[in-house]
């Protein structure tokens, strides 16, 4: 009996401790949004199962012609809070159609990173955020995730309405309490 208790013991604190990773395989991942007109977001099937993504299931973005540049996708952890306490490194597997860019992820009101990316298009490659200059007691209900927020690559070319259709995909949040290497 001793034992069946130890075992639950360290089970809950594991699970009540643990840090997290959503990967949209579950049909639990499966809360996702678009936060405004013209940008659809949800769960289809990952077009490229090559290179550090093989999942079977990814999020797909579209932006339409007309959508905001401030449009994001927000995933909802069915009221299960994102911890700081837990780790402060973030990193998201992403696919763009575009070589050079920028992704976005936002916690909560004012707590969000760019991670700038160039390299070959539609490949998977994987975002890295460091929240390490954020408080270990901060929490969030809701994660968010902007492709193109800003064009630092050409400021110039900056406007608030995408003018195309793009689509992107992504997948594999996960958060750690060690830097995540970054993968190509």
């Amino acid at each position: 009996m001793k034992k069946s208790i130890l075992i639950i013991s360290l089970l809950y604190i594991n699970v009540t401790s643990a840090q997290f990773e959503i990967n949209f395989e579950s049909l639990m991942d499966q809360n996702v949004v678009s936060n405004t007109d013209k940008l659809i977001s949800y769960r289809d099937s990952n077009p490229k199962v090559k290179g550090i993504n093989t999942s079977g299931n990814v999020v797909k973005v579209i932006e339409l012609p007309g959508a905001e540049y401030w449009g994001s996708t927000i995933v909802d952890k069915f009221q299960r809070k994102v911890n700081f306490k837990n780790g402060r490194y973030f990193s998201v597997d992403f696919l763009s159609p575009k070589s050079k860019g920028m992704i976005t992820l936002k916690f909560g009101k004012d707590i969000e990173k760019d991670f700038i990316y160039s390299g070959k298009a539609n490949t998977w490659r994987r975002a890295v955020f460091n929240f390490s200059n954020i408080s270990k007691s901060t929490t969030s209900l809701k994660i968010e995730i902007f492709f193109d927020l800003k064009d630092y690559s050409d400021p110039s070319t900056f406007t608030d309405k995408n003018m195309s259709e793009e689509v992107f995909w992504f997948d594999n949040i996960r958060q750690s309490k060690r830097r995540i290497r970054k993968k190509r």
